[in-house]
C-alpha cells in the first residue's frame, strides 16, 4: 500500500473545483469516480447499483485484490459525498473508503467472490448480480496470469 499511498492524488487535485474565486464553497462533489480513481490504485471494475444505492468496487495493487462496498445516496442527507463540506470532510471520506477495502491474494478473493454470487444471486439488484458476474471474470483474469 506503501506504493499507492505515494501515486495517491492530492485531494485538491481530484475535485479542483469546489471553491468560488472569493473561496467560499459552492460546488458539491458527487462523483466518486475521480474519488475512487485517486487512491493509487488501479479500478478494475466500479458499479453503482441505484436501485441498491450502494457503490461496489475491485481494485488491484500489485498481486492484491480489493473490494470495496459503501452505500451511497441521492441527496446531500444520505450520501457521503454530497455531504461533504470541505476538502477536509472529502480527505476524511477517502481515508473512511480505504479503510473499508477487503483485500486479498486473487485465488482467495475469487473464491470469496463465488460465495458471494450464490447470496447475490437469491437477495440482490439486476445491476448486483451483473457487477459480481462480470468481477468473477475479470478476477478469474487475475488468478490465471498469477499462475502463468
Amino acid at each position: 500500500m506503501n506504493e499507492a499511498f505515494n501515486k495517491m492524488k492530492c485531494i485538491m487535485d481530484v475535485y479542483p473545483d469546489l471553491f468560488d474565486k472569493e473561496g467560499e464553497f459552492w460546488y458539491t462533489p458527487w462523483d466518486y469516480n475521480p474519488l475512487l480513481k485517486s487512491m493509487g490504485f488501479d479500478v478494475l471494475l466500479h458499479y453503482d447499483d441505484e436501485e441498491e444505492q450502494k457503490t461496489n468496487v475491485i481494485f488491484r495493487d500489485g498481486m492484491r485484490l480489493g473490494l470495496l462496498t459503501f452505500a451511497m445516496g441521492d441527496s446531500p442527507d444520505t450520501d457521503p459525498l454530497q455531504a461533504c463540506e470541505s476538502y477536509e470532510d472529502i480527505e476524511a471520506l477517502r481515508d473512511n473508503l480505504l479503510e473499508m477495502i477487503k483485500w486479498d491474494n486473487p485465488k482467495n478473493f475469487l473464491s470469496s467472490l463465488m460465495k458471494l454470487n450464490w447470496e447475490f444471486m437469491q437477495y440482490s439488484a439486476k445491476r448486483t448480480r451483473s457487477f459480481i458476474q462480470n468481477a468473477i471474470e475479470k478476477v478469474r483474469e487475475s488468478v490465471d496470469k498469477e499462475d502463468q
